[in-house]
């Protein structure tokens, strides 16, 4: 069973109240977890903003960047019947905004650090910088 418990909601106490009322006698396992909304449309812009500056600080194209940043920094491990495991580059599609906020600082960091790389931070980008960049990018791929 899936379902929304929104805890400021009398209805939605009430509507949850019900269906465990309803259940069968025994023991059951239950998980819950906050419902955080997806990344933001501002946060996923500023990444491709990021990724196209270091595209053209290093000639490798944004969309690959994308792909390692991806494996190095949101992997996601699958172990198989066999005993192996198997790891592959997660999409960020599916992060919540605090997840896709942990995984672009570590982008930056990265950026930061091992390519010397220092995008304008996300409160002081300005639109004509941003413009600037992805002309540029644009130009190169």
């Amino acid at each position: 069973m899936v379902g929304r418990l929104d805890t400021e909601s009398e209805d939605s106490k009430r509507a949850l109240y019900g269906t465990l009322k309803r259940l069968k006698s025994g023991v059951y396992v239950y998980t819950l977890e906050l419902d955080l909304p997806l990344r933001t449309i501002t946060a996923n812009s500023y990444y491709w903003y990021c990724l196209q500056l270091a595209a053209i600080e290093t000639g490798t194209d944004a969309d690959s960047l994308h792909e390692h940043f991806k494996k190095t920094f949101n992997m996601k491990v699958e172990f198989l019947d066999t005993g192996l495991r198997k790891v592959t580059a997660a999409s960020t599609t599916t992060l919540n905004k605090l997840e896709f906020s942990i995984y672009l600082e570590k982008v930056l960091h990265f950026l930061r650090e091992e390519l010397n790389i220092h995008p304008a931070p996300r409160t002081n980008l300005q639109l004509e910088e941003h413009k600037r960049v992805n002309s540029s990018y644009n130009k190169m791929f």
